[in-house]
């Protein structure tokens, strides 16, 4: 007779990867009930400009300067499962706190993030490489100026490249340090109650 062993108990970190798949699998999407906007900072001096918006399903940032996360540790919010961030500009105080995020993101379990924004951004990943090993996490940059607009179930997100003066050339590099993203966001409608007295 061949003895049967007791199969080995999986590592921690491929059975919390287990998990994160199958409730993936097994929350399907749908147009949430409550939305949450929370500011985390809003640009004075020492605080980041940065807005979170969050529904039971997805998570967006808009800005992440440097001190995003310790402001979200005080307001006692989550970061981890964010997929989405949304830059207005390609400066530090606007990406300053990205590296730092990516970190922790990672370690949440979260596999892909996109990082939408101006021209160029990158670059800024290319020169965070020395200091920031992301091994599990891909980050895709969305050029704001060439990819159409971003939708999901939850919202549609219209890109509105503006100028500081309407450049002469403007794939110019002092054109794109000008330019600033806005963003207009709608919500998708939710779906009316059933009426049983008319059914």
């Amino acid at each position: 007779g061949v003895e049967s062993r007791p199969a080995k108990p999986a590592p921690p970190q491929l059975r919390r990867e287990r998990q994160l798949q199958a409730a993936k699998k097994k929350s399907t999407p749908y147009i949430p009930g409550i939305v949450n906007l929370q500011v985390l900072g809003a640009g004075a001096n020492g605080s980041p400009s940065a807005i979170y918006l969050f529904t039971d399903q997805a998570r967006y940032l808009f800005n992440c300067g440097e001190g995003t996360q310790r402001l979200a540790h005080e307001h006692k919010t989550k970061l981890a499962r964010l997929e989405h961030i949304f830059v207005t500009r390609n400066t530090w105080p606007m990406v300053g706190g990205f590296p730092g995020l990516a970190l922790t993101v990672q370690d949440a379990g979260v596999k892909e993030m996109a990082l939408h924004g101006p021209p160029h951004l990158d670059s800024v990943l290319h020169s965070m490489k020395r200091f920031v090993v992301l091994k599990t996490l891909k980050v895709n940059t969305r050029d704001c100026t060439e990819q159409s607009d971003f939708e999901d179930t939850v919202m549609s997100v219209k890109y509105v490249p503006l100028y500081k003066q309407q450049p002469a050339a403007p794939d110019s590099i002092d054109a794109q340090n000008q330019m600033v993203v806005a963003y207009i966001c709608r919500l998708k409608p939710r779906p009316g109650a059933l009426n049983l007295v008319k059914c």
